[in-house]
């Protein structure tokens, strides 16, 4: 198991505080989807071993692990693969992720952020689905063509219409989350969040469940969500 962990090295605590949970991910790998990849992010929960007794002062022991897949788009596929296609592992696009990202962001000084998004998805196949839904939506939103739903609960110091706060929100690159939604039948539901610009779109498109690629774009709304940490 070590063997896949990133990082897979001591866990040496600043304080026993930071011991009520720790997160360790897995290398990245590729997906049944060429330039997607994905990894998952494993989480050691602990607890003061005295009921009632606080974390900071007495001895902490692990009581459990949570882990859940995340997924990270380099681009979006040009070939439509069926659920059972077989998976693309050793996908060179996906190893050393985080590397690339910092050269990238070294070479672009208006990028403040030094490691690449990981967003979670239910499946390989929703992650990529949402992935053209979002493509198509912006670029829809854009080009005029895609008028957003109200948006006066968007939080912004700027005077932005919806549709420029949407374009602000992030694409690709920038999801934070990816959450399917209640749609009527023939339709497809998606919500987005983007952290690191606080905002939530919720997309709604015609076309085929089992299929990666929507028909068309039905409706965008944009909002705006306070992280609590």
């Amino acid at each position: 198991m070590l063997s896949i962990l990133e990082p897979a090295e001591r866990i040496v605590p600043i304080n026993r505080r930071q011991l009520r949970d720790v997160d360790l991910t897995t290398r990245s790998v590729g997906t049944e989807f060429d330039g997607v990849c994905r990894r998952d992010l494993v989480r050691l929960k602990y607890a003061p071993e005295k009921p009632g007794e606080p974390y900071e002062k007495g001895a902490v022991r692990p009581y459990g692990i949570e882990a859940w897949r995340t997924f990270h788009i380099v681009q979006l596929p040009k070939v439509e693969r069926d659920a059972g296609s077989q998976a693309l592992i050793w996908q060179q696009e996906c190893v050393d992720i985080d590397r690339k990202w910092r050269e990238r962001v070294d070479a672009d000084r208006d990028n403040e952020w030094d490691t690449a998004n990981w967003f979670p998805a239910p499946d390989a196949f929703h992650a990529v689905q949402a992935g053209f839904v979002l493509d198509m939506a912006l670029a829809m939103v854009k080009a005029g063509t895609l008028k957003s739903q109200p948006c006066e609960h968007v939080v912004s110091s700027e005077a932005l219409s919806c549709e420029a706060a949407i374009l602000k929100a992030g694409g690709l690159l920038e999801i934070g989350g990816v959450y399917p939604c209640a749609a009527d039948a023939g339709a497809i539901c998606y919500r987005f969040d983007f952290l690191r610009s606080g905002t939530e779109l919720t997309i709604v498109a015609s076309g085929d469940e089992n299929r990666l690629k929507p028909s068309d774009i039905l409706s965008v709304s944009v909002g705006s969500f306070v992280v609590l940490g």
